[in-house]
């Protein structure tokens, strides 16, 4: 379960589909905000590696296993990541919908 959570922490900068962020700086005139979220979004590089050190904790060869599969995590990250930020100029629904869509090509 924590894994769940901590796999989701990244995607949901946004909100859903971009409305609080719409909606909360709708009269403020802060056009900004989405590009700042997304640069603090950044920190979602390193979530798939506590993923896997949660996943690897408990087994007996868990040095060797987490820094086994660590490239496949570093790499995860950045295929959410930098796709989300590279379209959030679309508008602030799509980085959290476009990233993801973009980062399961990446893996296929």
């Amino acid at each position: 379960m924590i894994i769940a959570l901590l796999g989701n922490s990244s995607s949901v900068v946004f909100g859903a589909a971009g409305t609080p962020i719409r909606i909360g700086f709708e009269g403020l005139g802060v056009s900004s905000v989405p590009y700042l979220a997304s640069l603090i979004n950044f920190v979602g590089l390193i979530v798939p590696a506590f993923m896997l050190w949660i996943l690897v904790s408990d087994k007996p060869d868990r040095k060797q296993q987490f820094f086994g599969a660590l490239p496949f995590a570093v790499w995860s990250g950045i295929a959410f990541v930098v796709p989300s930020f590279l379209v959030v100029g679309l508008g602030q629904e799509f980085p959290s919908i476009l990233g993801s869509v973009i980062g399961l090509m990446q893996k296929a």
